[in-house]
Order: structure tokens, then C-alpha cells, then sequence
């Protein structure tokens, strides 16, 4: 069989959640199918994550002049007053990127003719669709919170979506929302968390950890910062630790340090950069704190509970709140910095409960184990395949 999974995401060099399973996902298939990895950077390279040699990776964007001359935030605030005023007008320069990346996806997809394609988000899927592919072959995966998904999508997208043969969604709340809005083709495979050995619950260093990329709006380290430095005088022998890179220009990590300065927080609170072995991290760690304000299925946070971290989150926040089940492997409060602060002195005065929280976390995250995970994919893939001979 021939797998194809195209991502039009950041993948060159890029340490997200998604890119992990990208790179997961292609390693598995390649030990019993040919694999083609497609994405769409203007990046020259590999992925940041080991891919197995035997994947044929294949980037439509490094000949391509991808750079649109507009800020993130005015394409946004453009798109939106179009979509305000009904407009289907589309941008001269998006149109000219388009064909260029269709073109060369068209011949790929000629060239190799996949028995599956795999898209990792709407534009990829669009992209697959208008080079002719049959839908019926096409598994759509949605890695994030699937309501803010379903409010921006457009009548061809929507179009397409009840066409494509499965849509993957990651938690049991995903599928029912889109089995509300008429899909009959939705199905629900969780990511797979690491499931890790020789775990030691009590006498761990007395750390607060959170990974994840440095992003303001979607992350928020800050408000952990904030939280804890409202605590940190009466527990200076505890640290926060965060692991994660920022975007160029590094904006935001300039703002995080004059934070951690303003609030003389130095020799408490540390910016790590990347890391390759986070393994090693999260098994030292007493606490995942994880201040986000939305995601689709947290892999950060689910190694960290894998590990047998007791977990802080947020109620209001999609996937935290259904992975973290408050008073049981992990505290959700009310998103405040006041709350945050609570919820972490909560757990840093009491090793009992949170070696209670980790053992439950950990129990919880066996669900999401690659053997599970891996059969449940294999099945969906053979079931498309089956119904396309």
C-alpha cells in the first residue's frame, strides 16, 4: 500500500505537537507500506523529529515564492472583512502561490498515485481535492479545537469535509460536535502519549515544568510567570522551568525575561530553549502547569501526566479540560492568575496529593498507548482501502 500524508504546516525544522505526529505517524506506516511525506515550507531541510529513511519526503515549497507581504495580523483582518462583506474575492498573490503548489501536487500525486492521502489540515485537503484526487480516498485530521474549526469554515471547505471518507478527530467531544452538524464520517483516534517506565513519584525536584512553544496568545507562559510570582517569596527553593523556542523575531521571550527581571524572579524562573530529550526534564518535574488558552489534544501536557506529573489547567481552556478531570489526576481552575496561583501552592504544599493526581494521570494516558493508537489507524487505513478497490 502507498500512504501519502501532506502537511502545508511548518515542517522543516519545526518542534511542534503536530509535527511529532507527522513524523510519528510516517515512521510506523514505513515498516510495512511506502510512504511519501509532503509539505509546503520555503524552508530548505529536514524535520525537526527523526523520520525514517525509508519515508520519501518531498517539499512542493522550496522553489516556490511562498512569502505573502502582508503582517499575519492584517491577512487576518483583511480575510475577515471579506468574509463580512460575502466577498469570494481572493488575493493575486494567494491565487499565484496556489497554482504553483498545485501544480507541482498534481504531478506528485500523478506520479506516485497514493491509495491514501492523509491531510493534516483544511488547506492541504482543498489543495488535494482541486488536483483531482478522489475524495474517497482522503482521511482529514483536525489536531485542533474543533468549534473554533467548524465557525471559520467556508461552503467548499464544509463542501469537501462531507465528501472526504473519514475525518480524524482527537477526543470524544470533537466527534459529537461535528455529528451535530451533519457528518456521518467522523471518527475519533486519539494521539499517542509515550508510556514511560521506572517512574519515581516521591523526593522529585521541586519544579514547576511547562513545554511548549513561547506564544502570547495561544500558550501563555506569562500567566504562569505572573501566578508564580505571586508565591515565589514564600517558596523560594521551588522553580519554574519552561522548555519550548519562540518564533523569529523573538518578540515574545524578550517580553518573558523582562517579566521574570520585573518581578526579580532570576534565580527562580528559567527560560530553557529546546530540547531533544524532554524526557529527561519531565522525570526530574513535581508539576505540569499548562496555561493555554485553547488546543486540540495537548501532547506536552499528555506526556507530562504520562510521566506521572500532577497537571494545572485551565476550566475554560478545549482538551485541557476533558484531559485534566479536576481533583482526580490534576487541578482545573477558573482562568484568573489569582486561581493559577492557588492551584499551584495547592500542589506545591501537598506531595501526597500530587503523587496521587500523577498516579491517576498516568493510568489515564495508558488509553492513548502507540499499540492502541497504531491498530486503531492501521483499521481505518485498511477500511479506506478496502472500499476503493
Amino acid at each position: 500500500m502507498k500512504i501519502m500524508q501532506i502537511c502545508f504546516a511548518p515542517i522543516v525544522n519545526s518542534a511542534g505537537g503536530a509535527e511529532k505526529v507527522y513524523c510519528n505517524m510516517s515512521n510506523h506506516f514505513a515498516k510495512t507500506n511506502e510512504v511519501i511525506d509532503v509539505c509546503c515550507d520555503n524552508l530548505s531541510g529536514r524535520p525537526f523529529y527523526f523520520l525514517d529513511e525509508n519515508v520519501k519526503f518531498v517539499n512542493l515549497g522550496e522553489t516556490c515564492d511562498l512569502k505573502i507581504p502582508f503582517s499575519v495580523k492584517i491577512q487576518h483582518e483583511i480575510a475577515r472583512l471579506l468574509k463580512k462583506q460575502g466577498s469570494n474575492i481572493e488575493w493575486p498573490k494567494e491565487v499565484f502561490i496556489r497554482k504553483q503548489i498545485n501544480d507541482k501536487l498534481k504531478y506528485l500525486l500523478d506520479e506516485e498515485n497514493p491509495d491514501v492521502v492523509i491531510c493534516y489540515e483544511l488547506r492541504s485537503m482543498v489543495a488535494i481535492v482541486e488536483c483531482g484526487f478522489p475524495s474517497s480516498k482522503i482521511v482529514v485530521m483536525f489536531h485542533m479545537d474543533i468549534e473554533s474549526i467548524v465557525k471559520s469554515l467556508s461552503a467548499k471547505q464544509e463542501q469537501i469535509l462531507h465528501k472526504v471518507r473519514f475525518i480524524q478527530v482527537l477526543l470524544a467531544s470533537y466527534e459529537r460536535i461535528l455529528s451535530a452538524k451533519g457528518y456521518t464520517n467522523v471518527v475519533c483516534i486519539g494521539n499517542i502519549v509515550p508510556q514511560y517506565d521506572g517512574i519515581k513519584y516521591s523526593n522529585r525536584e521541586k519544579t514547576i515544568i511547562h513545554v511548549g512553544r513561547l506564544d502570547k496568545n495561544h500558550k501563555r507562559q506569562h500567566l504562569l510567570i505572573e501566578a508564580f510570582s505571586k508565591i515565589s517569596s514564600q517558596y523560594l527553593d521551588w522553580s519554574v522551568r519552561f522548555f519550548g523556542g519562540d518564533s523569529k523575531p523573538k518578540i515574545y521571550e524578550k517580553e518573558l525575561q523582562e517579566s521574570i527581571q520585573g518581578y526579580h524572579l532570576e534565580k527562580q524562573v528559567f527560560l530553557m530553549g529546546k530540547t531533544s530529550d524532554i524526557e529527561v526534564e519531565l522525570k526530574k518535574a513535581s508539576i505540569f502547569a499548562f496555561p493555554s488558552a485553547y488546543e486540540g489534544f495537548p501532547l506536552a501536557l499528555t506526556e507530562g501526566m504520562s510521566m506521572g506529573l500532577s497537571a494545572v489547567g485551565f476550566k475554560s481552556c478545549p482538551a485541557v479540560n476533558e484531559l485534566i478531570k479536576d481533583g482526580s489526576n490534576g487541578i482545573l481552575c477558573d482562568e484568573s492568575i489569582d486561581f493559577l496561583a492557588s492551584a499551584l501552592e495547592e500542589l506545591i504544599n501537598n506531595e501526597e496529593k500530587r503523587i496521587s493526581y500523577g498516579k491517576q494521570a498516568r493510568e489515564d494516558m495508558k488509553q492513548y498507548s502507540a499499540e492502541k493508537i497504531y491498530a486503531e489507524w492501521d483499521c481505518l487505513i485498511e477500511n479506506v482501502l478496502q472500499e476503493n478497490k
